[in-house]
């Protein structure tokens, strides 16, 4: 685990010193809530990396090891999804019955077999030109925020490098958004933040002198499906961190009941936007 984290500081960390630092302005509600942008430099900049030599990108990331989900292994550390789901089914049952609560537990239920080979599949994809190199791990608790005398935040950055892999950037932005955005900013502005990471993208790819023609193909339309293709992945990991999020939140009486809401919105969040 430590490997990757140890590789990513020493090699390719430095590589993207020497272009726009991934900082955002404003208070720290508000970046973690409403803006997507360090996460959409951290991605424009490898992709920028990567269609500039794409042999030496995949030499500069071939240390790498997937350590949740590897493919052909026991997936030691990625078998936590199955208790968390088995525990948000759980929980979820505690709750007054509704229609909406049945899907998702419905829902949950159907994949309990099958999520481990189905995120394996999501980590180690086949060859894709538009892949980046995507942080794995991104949400509210591995970003550092620096502050002005006044308690404002000057600037973000990114930390715990642990799970880097070379996949679709939509992993990255399912999991940071179900995550860290509040249930009330998904259900209500979940257009409004794909939207604005999908500028931020590409206004780093521009400055970045990525060719126009990538620029054309990664419109928000690719976007979007890239999103749909790999929703799974979201609700999934969004499922996962439930507890971690609200273990650490000392502002809920009733953490307990936190989380089956927190989970019970998730699913109906993803079968509302991403089931046909």
């Amino acid at each position: 685990m430590f490997r990757n984290e140890i590789y990513m500081y020493e090699r390719i960390i430095p590589l993207f010193a020497d272009l726009e630092s991934p900082y955002i302005y404003g208070c720290e509600e508000e970046i973690i809530l409403r803006d997507l942008r360090p996460e959409a430099s951290f991605h424009a900049t490898s992709l920028a990396k990567k269609l500039e030599n794409l042999s030496d990108f995949n030499k500069l990331l071939s240390p790498l090891e997937e350590i949740q989900f590897p493919k052909g292994q026991p997936a030691e550390l990625g078998e936590t999804i199955v208790d968390s789901m088995k525990e948000a089914i759980k929980n979820m049952e505690l709750i007054k019955k509704s229609d909406e609560l049945d899907a998702a537990i419905k829902f949950l239920k159907m994949h309990i077999s099958d999520v481990v080979p189905i995120m394996k599949d999501f980590v180690s994809p086949p060859n894709n030109m538009y892949h980046v190199l995507t942080h794995g791990d991104c949400w509210n608790n591995n970003i550092l925020f620096q502050h002005d005398t006044l308690g404002h935040v000057t600037a973000t950055q990114f930390i715990d490098y642990q799970t880097p892999r070379h996949v679709s950037l939509a992993l990255d932005v399912h999991y940071f958004l179900y995550s860290s955005a509040q249930t009330s900013v998904i259900n209500n502005n979940y257009k409004e933040l794909i939207d604005l990471y999908h500028k931020s993208f590409i206004e780093n790819l521009k400055k970045l002198s990525v060719k126009e023609a990538h620029i054309k193909a990664l419109s928000l339309n690719w976007l979007e499906r890239e999103l749909q293709r790999h929703s799974l992945y979201g609700v999934f990991t969004g499922v996962w961190l439930v507890g971690a999020v609200f273990a650490r939140d000392e502002n809920h009486v009733d953490p307990a009941t936190e989380k089956q809401k927190r989970t019970k919105n998730i699913v109906l969040h993803y079968i509302k936007n991403y089931v046909p």
